[in-house]
């Protein structure tokens, strides 16, 4: 994640060349690393939601980028909307494995693991979970609106989809 953020951020430049957005697109890639690298360090539930929706708003800032072209805002809104509604459901699944745990600490969440999964609600949760993570990282389903955020500028679709080993069972990458 932070190795591919590196790589996005020297291309940039070289990418950009003199256009007078590069200090915005660069602040917007760079708040967008620092949200998916939240997202990895978070320590409960509340804090990894909300770095997973900020990664979700820096997309869309991100994808819209270019924001005279309706195209851009379309795909950028349309991106917002499916990862915003997987979000309330990922906020949902997290509320439900907090009240089946009694924490919200991510640590004591997976030391109770085996309670959490004999609970009556585990599925619900689980399901709920998973609408966001599939949302989010345009699992199918909801891989619709991937093909349309392509109208953001190179080093964003570059950071945005994901590197071709994640389908190949690499759990490495959240986006």
């Amino acid at each position: 994640m932070t190795g591919i953020g590196f790589l996005v951020f020297l291309y940039t430049p070289a990418y950009m060349g003199n256009d007078v957005r590069l200090g915005r697109l660069s602040g917007w890639l760079f708040a967008f690393m620092a949200a998916m690298l939240g997202t990895t360090l978070a320590g409960n539930l509340i804090t990894l939601f909300v770095f997973w929706e900020l990664t979700g708003l820096c997309s869309y800032l991100l994808i819209g980028f270019d924001h005279e072209q309706e195209e851009s805002r379309r795909a950028a809104l349309q991106a917002l909307l499916v990862t915003g509604i997987g979000g309330l459901a990922l906020l949902a699944g997290f509320i439900l494995l907090g009240n089946i745990s009694g924490t919200m600490e991510l640590t004591e969440l997976l030391g109770r693991g085996d309670a959490v999964r004999a609970h009556p609600l585990y599925l619900p949760a689980l399901l709920l979970v998973l609408a966001g993570a599939f949302t989010k990282s345009a699992q199918f389903p909801f891989h619709f609106w991937l093909p349309a955020a392509m109208a953001a500028l190179t080093p964003v679709s570059a950071y945005l989809i994901p590197p071709p080993w994640s389908s190949w069972g690499c759990s490495c990458w959240p986006g």
